[in-house]
Formats: structure tokens, C-alpha cells, sequence
């Protein structure tokens, strides 16, 4: 995996699942 996937794994989990689904990322 590429460096640019790491810090995107680390700030999914970071955010509350509340949050991830207002963004429309989950």
C-alpha cells in the first residue's frame, strides 16, 4: 500500500462512525 492509503485508514477509524456517514464515506 502506498503511503497516501496509511494516514487514510488512520483517520477513518479516528472519526466516529456518525461522522463517516454524514460525509458519505461509509
Amino acid at each position: 500500500m502506498r503511503r497516501e492509503a496509511s494516514p487514510l485508514l488512520v483517520v477513518v477509524p479516528c472519526f466516529p462512525p456518525a461522522q463517516i456517514g454524514d460525509q458519505g464515506l461509509g
